[in-house]
């Protein structure tokens, strides 16, 4: 004669869970957003007031410099990838290293709230 368990899960709980994962997803984008903010070269500012968080999919957001930003005043900031690669004055890379100070901080504190 056998035994057998059944291992259901709460639909709500997984949907709880969901939405907690896609939180600190975000979180960590802002985050990432705020400290390119911190570190992008600065001349008219226009660079890094177009740093931004967009939602790119379902389980993904974005973080972007240059491109047409404003709403009353359009801006186009064509030189975003320039300066990341190539700022002369020590600010390239600004939205990698962003990227990698977020990563090297912990980022799992995003998601302490998930499970």
């Amino acid at each position: 004669m056998s035994s057998k368990t059944t291992i259901t899960w709460d639909y709500q709980a997984i949907d709880a869970i969901k939405k907690r994962t896609l939180q600190g997803i975000y979180m960590m984008a802002e985050e990432v957003s705020n400290r390119a903010k911190q570190l992008a070269p600065v001349d008219t500012g226009d660079l890094k007031n177009s740093i931004r968080v967009e939602k790119a999919g379902t389980w993904e957001y974005d973080v972007i410099a240059g491109g047409t930003v404003g709403i009353v005043r359009k801006t186009v900031i064509n030189y975003a990838y320039k300066q990341e690669m190539y700022n002369p004055n020590g600010h390239s890379h600004y939205m990698q290293n962003a990227l990698n100070n977020v990563m090297n901080s912990g980022w799992t504190k995003y998601f302490k709230d998930v499970a």
